[in-house]
């Protein structure tokens, strides 16, 4: 998703604002459409805001968007490797580490 990838390299050269503003217009559309809550979580991750990545991660788990197959491979969710989480998410995906 294009959005997600403007607003993740937004959140890493530190234009936060605009990355919010981004994640403020996709959790918008979530309202009417279709967004899929791994791309959210992408974007909440990249700003910090962790625990509302994971709740998002887990959403997508639950249910059953194609981009958590993705989930060990990337990325954007560095920041998130090293929380015990991110390692239950895997092991309930089977993917490897």
């Amino acid at each position: 998703m294009i959005l997600r990838d403007l607003a993740w390299a937004y959140a890493a050269i530190g234009e936060k604002d605009k990355a919010n503003a981004i994640l403020a217009d996709l959790l918008r559309n979530a309202q009417s459409e279709y967004i899929s809550p791994y791309s959210i979580g992408v974007v909440q991750a990249a700003l910090g805001e962790i625990d509302k990545a994971f709740q998002n991660l887990e959403r997508a788990l639950t249910e059953r968007d194609s981009q958590i197959t993705y989930l060990s491979l990337d990325p954007e969710l560095d920041a998130l490797r090293s929380d015990p989480r991110f390692q239950s998410l895997l092991e309930r995906l089977h993917l490897p580490r």
